[in-house]
């Protein structure tokens, strides 16, 4: 059996029963309610952005131009280096056991995924290039199939795996540091942009030619490099089906434990405290995440002071605070969502978690100083007290919930118990958010 006949069969077993009519039908209700939820996104999107530049003093138009380059690009690594976790080409397990293990054409079978993948990253790319400037979306589209291809052909082989990470880690730092320049130096001239259709006719000849080699690479494609990212896209879905962030940290810790290995084991001494503050510590000196996103956000609040309001530029800062104080917040959310591990350790439940909160509200306390100078003192305050409370509330939020009673609105039934026990935490960052706007 080939992969056409293969396709056609997969095809059959996993039509809808259903007619045509009932399918336009379901297809016109969830178009409907994209457009509206999405509309509503919009709207509060324009004139939260009307509001800002209404307040906002004035200031060269350069500033905004080079602004939104850095973002687009650091959006875009980060895209790519989501595209290298996940594969980009990604089979699922059933498709891994019982298509990749027989002796059909490989090619032809991952083919549809191949060109779903290319169609994704041509419109990702063209809405880049679009939010820099509209005629840069010509070249956005062929960039996106162009780095799309060079991906797949980076998963064939896991050297290239390697140097697509090591890549899209050197863009994303390269564009911090642009950032960081932006807040700190005059303002830069931005230069007059040169013809962008030879460009784009350029970018379109080489996404065409590596998007072939790239067909053709799908053939060296081996079943362990397709099946490196299933673990982590079903963790994914998993849990944004059961809306429980949790299990996909628990896959993530897991495979960042497996990457660790072996350590060496050290025996604390002195006492509870001093104990669980050099475990707590231990924890963040093997996995640094949380002090490159200090370092990355540092520069966040010069650059929205640079463009925004002083209150716009205070309810940023909350929110970039907790993101801070999450990220050494391990240790918290490890003791604070294991009773297990509490009884174990002894003593009462805040006796084993409170003496986690001190490395998050330090990191709080010290990245709030760093860009104390465009705050008040007042929201300087409010910004370290509320991220750390919204920190600590979600650290310590009880299991999901399932069974809440659901509230009839006019947009559906919504599960309000599951809705609170989400927000836990970051609903308190959006009220610190929002006294920073009106104060």
């Amino acid at each position: 059996m080939n992969g056409a006949e293969l396709r056609r069969l997969l095809r059959w077993y996993r039509a809808d029963p259903r007619s045509w009519r009932a399918r336009l039908s379901d297809l016109y209700g969830q178009a409907l309610y994209v457009v509206i939820v999405g509309g509503l996104v919009v709207s509060a999107a324009r004139t939260g952005l009307g509001a800002v530049v209404t307040a906002a003093p004035a200031r060269s138009p350069d500033v905004f131009h080079w602004v939104t380059v850095a973002t687009a690009l650091l959006v875009a690594a980060l895209l790519c280096r989501m595209a290298v976790v996940f594969g980009p080409v990604l089979v699922s397990g059933a498709a891994q056991s019982w298509l990749l293990s027989s002796p059909v054409d490989r090619r032809s079978l991952l083919a549809p995924r191949f060109f779903a993948l290319l169609g994704v990253g041509a419109v990702v790319g063209a809405a880049l290039g679009i939010a820099v400037a509209p005629p840069v979306g010509l070249v956005g589209a062929p960039l996106g199939v162009l780095v799309c291809a060079a991906l797949v052909d980076a998963q064939a082989d896991r050297r290239g795996a390697a140097v697509a990470r090591h890549v899209t880690t050197a863009v994303i730092t390269t564009q911090v540091l642009l950032l960081a320049v932006l807040a700190v130096v005059p303002d830069l001239p931005w230069p007059r942009l040169a013809a962008t259709t030879p460009v784009a006719v350029t970018a379109a000849v080489g996404a065409a030619v590596a998007s072939w080699h790239a067909h053709r690479t799908l053939t060296a494609l081996t079943r362990g490099s397709l099946a490196a990212g299933a673990e982590i896209a079903s963790a994914t879905a998993t849990a944004t089906t059961w809306l429980d962030p949790t299990l996909l940290t628990a896959t993530v810790v897991t495979r960042q434990a497996r990457a660790t290995g072996a350590v060496r084991s050290v025996r604390f001494r002195g006492g509870r405290l001093r104990s669980l503050l050099r475990a707590d510590l231990t924890r963040h000196r093997r996995r640094p995440l949380g002090l490159l996103v200090f370092c990355a956000l540092l520069p966040v609040p010069y650059l929205v002071d640079r463009v925004a309001a002083p209150t716009v530029t205070a309810a940023v800062h909350v929110v970039c605070a907790y993101l801070v104080a999450d990220r050494f917040a391990r240790g918290l959310r490890v003791v604070g969502r294991s009773p297990a591990l509490r009884r174990a350790l002894g003593g009462s439940d805040t006796a084993s978690t409170l003496p986690h909160l001190a490395l998050p509200t330090t990191a709080a306390l010290l990245w709030t100083v760093a860009t104390a100078p465009v705050l008040t003192p007042a929201h300087a305050v409010l910004s370290v007290l509320g991220s750390v409370a919204a920190v600590y509330r979600g650290a310590t939020k009880p299991p999901m919930e399932y069974s809440s009673p659901l509230l009839d609105t006019p947009m559906g039934a919504l599960p309000i118990g599951i809705i609170t026990r989400m927000l836990r935490g970051p609903g308190l960052v959006l009220l610190a958010a929002v006294v920073q706007l009106s104060t």
